[in-house]
Formats: C-alpha cells, sequence, structure tokens
C-alpha cells in the first residue's frame, strides 16, 4: 500500500540538515501538557490575586516610582482623592478589601471618563489625575503579566492620530474663554467642520446617548463634553442655535479665528492652532471608520 505522503512530510522534504524530530503528534502531547501545566499556572496566580489587596499594591507602586519624592507626593495624592471620592473603590458593599483580581478593564475607563466630570477641578488636575491613575494601572498590568489589563485613555486614544497632539490641545483650550473653549472640544473629538459646529442646533444634540447629529454623520463624544454641553444648553429650545454671540446670532468665523490667534500667543514656540487644524489629522496616520463615528445614524 502506498504511504500517505502528509503535509508534514512535504514541508520536511523542502528542508536540508535537519537535526532529529518527533512527530507532529508527539509534539502535540508536548502542547497539550505544556497549555494544562500554564493553565494550572494562571489558576493559581488568580488565586493570588484575590488574595492581594488593591491598596497593597498601590503602596508597592509608590515605592517603586523613579520619580521626584515632590512628583511621587503628586501621584499619591491624586489617587487618594479617587479613593476619597470613591471612584477607585478599595472596599466592596460588606466592607472588605477588594483585591487584585477585582479589577475590570471596564471599570478603567469609567473611572478615567468619571475623572474628567468632576466638577470644580482645573483641566490640569483633571489630566494629573487620569495620568496618576494610568501610570498605576500599567504598573499593575505589568505585575500580573497582563492578566489585569491597563487602563486606557480613550481621549488621548480617539485624537492619536490629530494634526494637534492632545497635550497641547489640553494647554491651548485653558486660554479660550469658556463657550470657544467648548467649540474647540467639539471640533477636536469629531465635528465635520467649523461651518457646521456654528451652525448647530439644541436639537440636534442629544444628551442620553452623548450623541450629536451632523448632517454627514453623528458623533459620539466623551462623556464630559457632553455634560458641558448639556450645562451650557440650559434654557434653550430645540431650535435654538447652541452658540450665539450677544446679540443673538450666530458666530461669526472671524470671530473664533481671532480668539484662536490670541490664545495661541501663549503656547511655547510660537505654536499657531486654528479651527481647521483640530478637525485635521495626519494623513500618514489617518484611520477610516474610527470607532466613535456613526455614520448615518439618526438620533431621535
Amino acid at each position: 500500500m502506498e504511504k500517505t505522503i502528509t503535509f508534514w512530510d512535504q514541508c520536511l522534504e523542502k528542508l536540508e540538515n535537519l537535526p532529529p524530530m518527533l512527530s507532529p503528534q508527539q509534539y502535540g502531547v508536548q502542547l497539550r501538557n505544556a497549555n494544562q501545566e500554564l493553565g494550572a499556572a494562571i489558576r493559581t496566580f488568580r488565586e493570588t490575586l484575590a488574595q492581594i489587596p488593591i491598596v497593597a499594591e498601590i503602596q508597592n507602586w509608590l515605592q517603586s516610582l523613579d520619580l521626584t519624592p515632590q512628583r511621587i507626593a503628586e501621584y499619591e495624592s491624586n489617587i487618594l482623592l479617587l479613593i476619597d471620592l470613591k471612584l477607585l473603590k478599595t472596599t466592596n458593599e460588606n466592607g472588605e478589601l477588594r483585591t487584585l483580581n477585582d479589577l475590570t478593564v471596564d471599570e478603567h475607563q469609567k473611572i478615567i471618563e468619571e475623572i474628567r466630570c468632576l466638577p470644580d477641578l482645573s483641566i490640569d488636575k483633571k489630566e494629573s489625575i487620569v495620568a496618576a491613575y494610568i501610570t498605576l494601572s500599567q504598573h499593575i498590568c505589568n505585575q500580573t503579566l497582563r492578566l489585569i489589563v491597563q487602563g486606557e485613555d480613550p481621549d488621548f486614544q480617539r485624537t492619536i492620530k490629530k494634526v494637534v497632539y492632545y497635550n497641547t490641545f489640553i494647554k491651548f483650550i485653558q486660554f479660550l474663554p469658556d463657550r470657544e473653549a467648548l467649540i474647540a472640544k467639539l471640533l477636536y473629538f469629531g465635528a465635520p467642520t467649523m461651518d457646521k459646529v456654528l451652525r448647530l442646533k439644541v436639537g440636534q444634540v442629544h444628551l442620553k446617548e452623548n450623541m450629536v447629529k451632523f448632517e454627514e454623520f453623528s458623533v459620539k463624544y466623551p462623556r464630559h463634553v457632553m455634560q458641558e454641553l448639556k450645562d451650557y444648553l440650559s434654557k434653550k429650545k430645540k431650535e435654538d442655535l447652541v452658540f450665539v454671540n450677544m446679540h443673538g446670532a450666530q458666530i461669526e468665523r472671524t470671530h473664533l479665528n481671532n480668539c484662536f490667534n490670541r490664545a495661541s500667543r501663549n503656547l511655547p514656540d510660537n505654536q499657531r492652532i486654528t479651527p481647521k487644524m483640530l478637525l485635521e489629522s495626519d494623513i500618514a496616520r489617518s484611520v477610516a471608520g474610527q470607532s466613535w463615528l456613526y455614520a448615518g445614524e439618526s438620533i431621535q
């Protein structure tokens, strides 16, 4: 009976000077045995994580930081604030210490979003707290061999391909009046054009869904941006323009450009930011179908 030539045989025929080889079946046994050993090790590791309080690893993280004492104290203060505000929960409903095994990716994202929605804190302070928390989550991720996935900054990730880098944008909007800063956020986080934002009407804003409907597509904005919109829209009717000048008319492009020019003078290295720049992405890094855009989605 003629021997069947297998895929394995055909691959080996093309190679020379091979060392002694096991059969595919023997390699399969090795893999399954290793898989079982790894699974047992992971279960044991998980059991260990379920015994380590979150606060204990926060202490270890602070001690591991290769930073100035002042910077470490700032990180510690920011994390303590998160705990005091009950955004970072270190105990469960029974008053018991939560462990590393209790942390989830969804919780990371929720905490970061909630930080930016905090009232009565400056933008710089909020960004400082976000940076501290992300650094902590990265530490935990590394120490747990990625079994606990680190938190990602949603605002940074969604603007990573923008011509104006996120950190520059954060500095820039602090030199704008509140109204113009809100317009800048709408532009930066997904609006199609400056004119579409200036002509935006209250009825296009869907607060429950964190979305704004433009003619081309709908944009799901960060929660903190929608919270600002909500506060700004109080006592306005659906047919009203969202942004108006002191005479109740649409804000002119010239006014917005002038505001941006004045704010740009406060940036280092003579940087100049225009409304159009907030819309632009680096072509080399541009991505089609970004996850926060919902082309053609209607808002009721």
